[in-house]
């Protein structure tokens, strides 16, 4: 349940969390869908992105993602020729996914996300209430980065990251 009252910087500079009270265990297989949709993002690859609604769970395995990832790219293209991806801040993604997935697709939201949303939401508020420069998937870069090389179930997320993006 992060809010400013929870949350006090240490004097090294580290963040101190006081109050745990609202908690979330995002499922594996949601963590890895997770880090695949970033490379999938970072590397423009829509029809990826679109395929990672299956196992973020957003979307029933039936459900066609071949229409989804054309307005993806209409969303996302505008905003990432403006900026890197690791630039894209959290709420716009939120928003592309209302915007062409929740209005338009038979959608439904693990109750896991609905904390996880709130809660990064409200973080990347009060993070760029300090420092507007910052960029919650930079970020998060090191934890992904991590997470690709040593995970061998993220080795074609490694893959796609090495070589889809030195092919742009």
């Amino acid at each position: 349940d992060p809010h400013p009252g929870n949350l006090f910087a240490t004097r090294e500079g580290d963040l101190c969390v006081i109050d745990y009270g609202l908690m979330s265990e995002m499922p594996k297989g949601a963590r890895l869908a997770l880090i695949r949709h970033i490379v999938h993002l970072v590397n423009r690859d829509f029809a990826g992105m679109a395929e990672d609604y299956h196992g973020l769970g957003f979307l029933a395995a039936d459900v066609d993602t071949r229409p989804i990832a054309p307005k993806l790219r209409a969303f996302f293209e505008p905003r990432l020729a403006k900026t890197a991806a690791s630039a894209v801040s959290f709420t716009t993604i939120v928003s592309g996914l209302d915007e062409v997935i929740f209005k338009n697709y038979p959608f439904t939201v693990p109750p896991f996300y609905a904390l996880i949303v709130r809660s990064l939401v409200t973080l990347e508020g009060m993070a760029l209430s300090i420092d507007p420069g910052y960029k919650v998937l930079a970020a998060a870069y090191p934890y992904v980065a991590r997470r690709i090389l040593l995970d061998a179930e993220l080795r074609d997320s490694l893959v796609d990251l090495l070589f889809e993006s030195s092919r742009r």
